[in-house]
């Protein structure tokens, strides 16, 4: 049993880390939510599901936890549902067939409104934002890892929680409260590294840059 579960932790020490840390705050500020492990076999979708996404199933295990976010409520879908999810973005949900302007690497695994979707790269297993912008999907490097990206969005989901209608200003932008709350919440969840916190936060336009 020891053994099993050096294997997987192996894969890469820091997103198990963060996966953990994760699934903790979920079971703290979402406890009517479900977490469980679920295995590689609940994957429907074409070919063997990637070891990153395996691991965020086996140590984050969500099941269809929405989470409030920024600028839109955030879906994290379970395993079972997760080649669903691709439906619009890899094939075509009416005839199956998959679309030419759509990265094959790239695997749809949160939702945050129709135009903004967080996708697991295959190929180097970093999260990318997803954008359509004049008619085509652009990607964005956010996340270094599938542990850095479940563990920061359900953070900012708790802010966004906390704050509800404070998170914003009338005019729809994030308030400096909200980026300072958001900013010492992945301070401590980021080995209390603050540039490292900001840059994310600016990545994920939650903040604006430093201009000094």
């Amino acid at each position: 049993a020891t053994t099993e579960i050096y294997t997987l932790s192996l894969h890469d020490a820091l997103p198990i880390s963060y996966l953990g840390k994760a699934r903790k705050l979920v079971r703290t500020h979402y406890p009517e939510a479900m977490t469980a492990v679920q295995p590689k076999a609940n994957w429907a979708g074409p070919g063997t599901l990637p070891g990153g996404l395996a691991d965020m199933y086996a140590n984050f295990g969500p099941v269809d936890l929405r989470l409030s976010y920024w600028p839109a409520d955030l879906t994290l879908p379970s395993l079972r549902k997760l080649w669903g999810l691709q439906a619009g973005y890899i094939y075509d949900p009416s005839t199956g067939e998959q679309f030419k302007n759509w990265d094959e690497n790239h695997t749809v695994i949160g939702r945050a409104g129709d135009d903004c979707v967080y996708v697991f790269d295959s190929r180097d297993e970093k999260v990318y934002q997803v954008r359509y912008k004049r008619m085509r999907w652009k990607a964005t490097l956010v996340f270094e890892s599938i542990g850095e990206y479940c563990m920061v969005v359900v953070a900012l989901s708790v802010v966004c929680k906390d704050l509800g209608d404070e998170l914003t200003d009338a005019k729809g932008k994030m308030t400096e409260e909200a980026g300072d709350k958001a900013l010492m919440e992945l301070f401590e969840l980021m080995g209390r590294d603050i540039d490292r916190a900001e840059a994310m936060l600016v990545r994920l336009g939650w903040i604006q840059p430093d201009e000094d």
